[in-house]
């Protein structure tokens, strides 16, 4: 699993266990915002359509037990399917994106100018680095690729065509951005890599955990907060600098100043980004669970406050 390997390369068996142990963790918490953010806005779907107010705490249910039978597929390379499905969705959603924009834009207004507050802050360094909580995912695809070169090429590809997202294509993120997690698990209890029962098992097991930990915690901004400013910022702004000193000074035996210097910039502005939001959506949850209580304990309270719980204030 190539960024554990990675991280053994370069620090050996601990550090690859310690990397092993985040970046499950990382993944595992990364499918939470996804289901809460396909549900809250199903909920708000069928509420504008239908007039129906029909609880996302149970959209979670619902699209749990649609997810999960996908998820009993294997690798990456096994849902070619799934991908083109949710590349054609990210096309179709950021078209129509920008169509609304467009014919939006007469009846807008410039808002007042507003000073950020910390909090406020904290929240958007969490939402940013959760939005590029692909690292541990990158090097997995790489390994399935027939021609492994041309992996920037592809990143390239994906970035150009990723403007937005949608309930559908959120969904079909989460089959295979997941799978890591998967194929960790499998390999650390000798589940053999073939479809059966063992990997039903276990994949379904996953998947009621990620569902009973949205249904205790039902907010998105929270959440996304909590996943993106402690099990995601490390993979972004702390090991790719550290790991890249290391591996230069094995290689050669000698590294220079300004490569440490940046690479210390950088780790110390992901430290500082990382505790701030994670002080931040502790503090969120202390406060929201005074009067939103989880959804297994009262879902009429629970989805509620879908609108506006646990956004900081400006």
């Amino acid at each position: 699993y190539p960024y554990p390997a990675l991280a053994e390369k370069v620090g050996g068996i601990i550090l690859r266990r310690v990397v092993t142990v985040m970046q499950d963790l990382a993944i595992f918490g990364a499918a939470v915002p996804f289901m809460l953010l396909a549900s809250e806005t199903l909920q708000q779907l069928v509420e504008k359509l239908a007039g129906l107010n029909f609880s996302f705490c149970y959209w979670l249910l619902i699209t749990t037990i649609i997810l999960t039978p996908l998820l009993w597929l294997g690798t990456p390379k096994d849902l070619g399917v799934v991908t083109w499905i949710g590349a054609s969705s990210v096309v179709l959603v950021s078209i129509l994106t920008l169509v609304g924009l467009i014919l939006d834009a007469p009846d807008t207004s410039d808002p007042a100018p507003v000073t950020p507050s910390l909090a406020a802050a904290a929240y958007c360094f969490a939402a940013v680095a959760f939005q590029f909580d692909i690292h541990p995912m990158i090097l997995t695809v790489q390994m399935d690729m027939r021609q492994k070169h041309r992996l920037p090429h592809a990143l390239v590809v994906a970035f150009i065509v990723w403007l937005t997202r949608a309930i559908f294509q959120l969904l079909l993120c989460l089959v295979l951005g997941i799978n890591t997690l998967f194929q960790d698990l499998e390999n650390s209890l000798h589940i053999p890599d073939e479809f059966g029962w063992r990997r039903i098992c276990l994949r379904t097991t996953v998947m009621l955990l990620v569902l009973f930990v949205c249904e205790s915690i039902p907010h998105f901004a929270v959440a996304i907060e909590l996943v993106g400013g402690l099990l995601v910022t490390p993979f972004i702004f702390i090991f790719p600098p550290a790991f890249h000193i290391l591996i230069k000074h094995k290689a050669s035996g000698r590294v220079d100043v300004r490569d440490v210097v940046l690479a210390a910039n950088i780790m110390c502005l992901g430290a500082v980004g990382c505790i701030a939001a994670t002080v931040e959506s502790f503090i969120q949850v202390v406060k929201l669970k005074e009067f939103a209580p989880p959804c297994y304990i009262n879902i009429t309270a629970a989805s509620a406050i879908t609108d506006s719980t646990g956004f900081p204030n400006p």
